[in-house]
């Protein structure tokens, strides 16, 4: 069954990943996320939200430096414990990671892999540039049939009032 806890988040690493094994053997890393809120442009304002992540979703952030821009799907995960030296209860808010990208390691990426494609068969020429391509107009859309509020049946001004067998 499809969780409705589920959070997406871009935002920038504000430390490397602390990425450990635990006694099980199996891979942890946490980092802290750095996520601007968009709505307050005029005075921004950032929320540092803790990530974990585990086994491959861990090892993959291994290589990860601070101040790489980073995509983490998740969930989010809340847990309480009592302070043993104040006695209170204390809340965790944490995002447990499913998947995360490492947008600067993907653009990265598509620059060296750009460097290294063929030349453009079409336009005959060795070289990576190629002609650019021609606008094609495009005709105008008559928006009045798609706000036709005239009906076409007259006993029925919903076309999908029909005698349904049920």
């Amino acid at each position: 069954m499809a969780s409705y806890n589920k959070i997406q988040l871009t935002g920038k690493l504000n430390d490397a990943p602390d990425v450990k094994a635990t006694t099980s053997g199996h891979s942890i890393s946490k980092f802290t996320l750095i996520v601007p809120r968009i709505e307050a442009l005029p005075n921004q304002r950032f929320d540092y939200i803790r990530v974990t992540a585990w086994r491959e979703n861990a090892d993959k952030t291994a290589n990860f430096k601070a101040g790489d821009i980073v995509f983490v799907d998740g969930r989010i995960l809340t847990d309480s414990y009592e302070d043993a030296s104040t006695g209170q209860r204390k809340w965790t808010t944490e995002v447990d990671a499913k998947q995360i990208v490492n947008f600067n390691e993907v653009f990265a990426n598509e620059v060296s892999n750009s460097a290294t494609l063929p030349p453009n068969s079409e336009s005959g020429s060795d070289s990576v540039d190629a002609a650019p391509i021609e606008n094609i107009p495009i005709a105008p859309v008559d928006e009045s049939a798609f706000f036709n509020d005239a009906p076409t049946n007259e006993e029925s001004e919903n076309e999908l009032d029909e005698d349904v067998p049920f």
